[in-house]
């Protein structure tokens, strides 16, 4: 079934890193990249960036003598050269996506369709019968769960069974005889 997930729609959200990178060769120093603090707005990145900054010039020794700074990203590193050491702390955007309901949103719909599948094929093994309001009874609750999970019509989950090839419904429509569905 999990070809026939349709995934939910995902919020997306501008969000604001303040991360730190330093290496100092000379004394072996390769601490890996460092988030300081993530923000939903650019502002308080900055503001946190800037406090940073002051805290990090503090720390350096007296073979970080160059300086440079941009709107967002600032260094400190010896000679001119950043390969020997050098301290950076910068601002970095990203994307944040909301993922929180898409698996448990998939797992339901599998088990509506999973619930569908049954009782449809109950109604198919009865629809002969000379008493036709079980076919009624059934369809009437097949129209129930599926417009509570989510489904437009009869057609949008039917079609959704058919492809599904662990579905007793595609099974029983690939071995139909002229029997009605």
């Amino acid at each position: 079934m999990k070809e026939l997930l349709k995934e939910p729609k995902k919020e997306e959200r501008q969000i604001y890193s303040v991360v730190h990178t330093a290496v100092d060769n000379e004394r072996g120093y390769y601490p890996d990249p460092e988030i300081k603090g993530s923000f939903w707005s650019l502002e308080a990145a900055r503001e946190e960036m800037e406090k940073l900054i002051v805290l990090e010039e503090d720390e350096l020794d007296s073979r970080y003598d160059t300086r440079e700074r941009k709107t967002d990203v600032w260094e400190a590193y010896q000679n001119g050269c950043a390969v020997v050491c050098f301290s950076r702390i910068e601002i970095i955007s990203s994307v944040l996506k909301d993922q929180s309901g898409c698996a448990q949103a998939n797992l339901e719909r599998v088990r509506a369709l999973r619930i569908l599948d049954e009782l449809d094929a109950f109604r198919r093994s009865h629809q002969d019968d000379r008493q036709h309001p079980s076919d009624y009874c059934m369809r009437a609750m097949e129209a129930v769960v599926a417009k509570e999970y989510g489904f437009q019509n009869r057609m949008d989950w039917t079609e959704a069974l058919s492809e599904d090839t662990e579905s007793r419904y595609h099974q029983d429509l690939l071995h139909s005889s002229g029997k009605g569905f």
